[in-house]
């Protein structure tokens, strides 16, 4: 996403934190308050939050013994 700049960085490696609750309230504050300043992270944010609403409404797949027992073979022979 352009225009955000190098100051921006350290709120938007905490994003998905802040998405997923995992965030103290003090840090929380600390990057809403960022939000509410920058338009460029704020929209960043929304883009964010609409891939994790997407990425999680989609159901998971049981994966075949089969398939699971040939994989971690292979990953345990490598």
């Amino acid at each position: 996403m352009t225009g955000l700049s190098d100051a921006c960085q350290p709120y938007r490696e905490s994003f998905s934190d802040l998405i997923e609750g995992e965030m103290d309230g003090v840090d929380a504050k600390r990057i809403e308050s960022h939000l509410q300043e920058c338009s460029n992270c704020r929209n960043e944010m929304v883009v964010l939050q609409g891939v994790v609403k997407t990425l999680g409404s989609i159901p998971e797949e049981e994966v075949p013994g089969e398939l699971s027992r040939a994989v971690m073979a292979r990953v345990k022979t490598d």
